[in-house]
């Protein structure tokens, strides 16, 4: 399969601010994470959004763990959220969530971590975040 050098988009992250704009190059599209992952899970929808492993899929596994860190200041959205309670945590600025209540809302700076683990039993349909950039605007 030959990948399409450029992909249409609407907007395109410059570093700054978003630009608007017909069309973007491939490799600039995918360079564009707002997340870095290590571990048991997964980058979504082009780097804007971070998910368990097997999200929307099977679901998470048993004694799965990630460390996930923003690599823009933003705030999380939660898309989805489904975790065993009590044992299977994300843990985001030392509060854990679980259950059906994830991190919404919640703001990031470049650098922190979030960190996900689930025990050796019992497993659900697991969670999906994404981030609203923040961009500062420059002084005028």
């Amino acid at each position: 399969y030959d990948h399409p050098k450029e992909v249409p988009a609407w907007k395109v992250w410059n570093g700054t601010a978003w630009e608007e704009q017909e069309t973007v190059r491939v490799e600039e599209f995918f360079s564009q994470a707002l997340w870095e992952v290590q571990g048991n899970c997964s980058i979504k929808l082009a780097g804007s959004c971070v998910a368990s492993a097997g999200y929307l899929q099977e679901g998470y596994g048993n004694s799965q763990s990630c460390k996930i860190t923003a690599l823009s200041a933003g705030t999380i959205n939660v898309i989805s959220f489904d975790t065993e309670v009590m044992w299977d945590l994300l843990t985001v600025h030392g509060l854990t969530y679980d259950g059906r209540v994830g991190p919404t809302n919640v703001a990031l700076a470049i650098g922190d971590a979030l960190a996900w683990n689930s025990d050796v039993s019992t497993t659900s349909s697991g969670w999906m975040l994404c981030s609203d950039v923040t961009t500062t605007p420059e002084p005028t």
